[in-house]
């Protein structure tokens, strides 16, 4: 088991309110409005926050540019979904409205967070948007949005990300029980159905080409060959699980130096193991006790694309904070200044070193 240093610096992100923890009793921990999650403000050396442009809460994912010199986040709500650019250099918002009629029900709008992707080889901005139940794309030089309607209704898509070719995006459909693969020459969607009640939520390649997913309803995660997967089939799929009686419920998952990471979204702790190990030898990371909350609840985990030393970022949704992992094993905790409970799963790193993040409850990115 790894030996983790824990650190008192104070930093700021935040985290989306998920509907889909394992464990009914950590709700019971929960503040049980809006307005119990945000009751201070502290000062911070590490974390500026900026409120957003919206009255109402619906703040989803968030990504940026590859130099971060532009943030991009989704906001929706039951009957609106609109794409918004941040610019950190003048403070400026700008909005994209996605047009489109709500097709879904209004707990899977809530369930599957729209998600996003940055295309640097077209300028563009992928996302996922399960009130309309379509993939889009933003043309950021023409500010024009398109859309792709999933063929499956109702279908929760959630995370996204390109291929490493970057001829398809894939994304994940966390009610539908299926990953699926758009073509971007041709438009067409393919789904490959990942097994009943699994909900897949995040997803993410590895150094092979191979692609990782996070199954949050059942205890596991997909691994798929893409080249070896057949529609309406699950051909090319394996699912590993942690060796019993351990049981999760990952979120987030991250490669870094051979290694996969997964945040484990029903306790307060982050699994890592050797990508060729199926989950049968691991290493655990425990968050430090929260003041407020028992349950941490770690949620999406990214890698810095700045740092050659592979620094890791998750976000704590229970425990308010940020926290760094380096590639010594130590870990390192940030506090976000508002709280008990800003609610923040989402974050994004960019080249220039910043973490970004949402908090849904405090309606501001950071």
């Amino acid at each position: 088991m790894s030996r983790v240093v824990h650190n008192s610096i104070i930093v700021i992100f935040a985290i989306t309110a998920l509907c889909f923890l394992p464990n009914q009793w950590v709700w019971a921990q929960l503040p049980t409005s809006p307005e119990e999650f945000v009751t201070y403000e502290k000062q911070s050396g590490f974390i500026k926050e900026f409120a957003v442009p919206f009255e109402e809460l619906g703040l989803k994912g968030i990504t940026t540019d590859l130099q971060g010199r532009n943030v991009w986040f989704y906001h929706s709500t039951n009957t609106t979904s609109t794409l918004v650019l941040f610019n950190p250099a003048n403070g400026e918002f700008t909005k994209f409205p996605v047009e489109g009629q709500t097709v879904t029900d209004e707990p899977i709008i809530n369930l599957a967070s729209s998600q996003l992707a940055f295309d640097s080889e077209r300028n563009a901005v992928w996302f996922t948007d399960s009130r309309i139940n379509s993939v889009g794309r933003l043309n950021i030089d023409t500010a024009q949005i398109s859309l792709w309607p999933v063929p499956t209704e109702q279908a929760g898509p959630m995370g996204i990300t390109l291929s490493p070719d970057g001829n398809s995006v894939w994304f994940a459909e966390i009610t539908g029980d299926k990953i699926a693969r758009l073509d971007v020459s041709s438009g067409k969607i393919e789904e490959y159905p990942t097994g009943d009640q699994s909900g897949p939520a995040l997803l993410a390649f590895d150094d092979s080409g191979q692609l990782w997913v996070t199954l949050s309803f059942a205890d596991s995660v997909l691994l798929a060959q893409p080249w070896a997967l057949a529609p309406n089939s699950s051909l090319g799929m394996s699912r590993f699980s942690l060796p019993e009686p351990d049981r999760f419920s990952p979120l987030g998952i991250a490669f870094s130096e051979g290694k996969v990471f997964l945040p484990d979204h029903g306790s307060s702790r982050i699994i890592v193991a050797d990508a060729s190990s199926n989950l049968q030898q691991y290493d655990e990371y425990w968050t430090s006790p929260s003041p407020a909350f028992p349950t941490t609840l770690p949620s999406q985990i990214v890698v810095a694309v700045s740092d050659k030393q592979g620094k890791i970022y998750f976000t704590q949704h229970g425990g308010n904070r940020i926290t760094e992992i380096s590639n010594d094993g130590m870990m390192t905790e940030y506090e976000i200044p508002t709280g008990p409970l800003s609610t923040v799963v989402y974050l994004s790193a960019a080249s220039d070193g910043k973490v970004w993040f949402a908090e849904w409850a405090s309606n501001k990115i950071a």
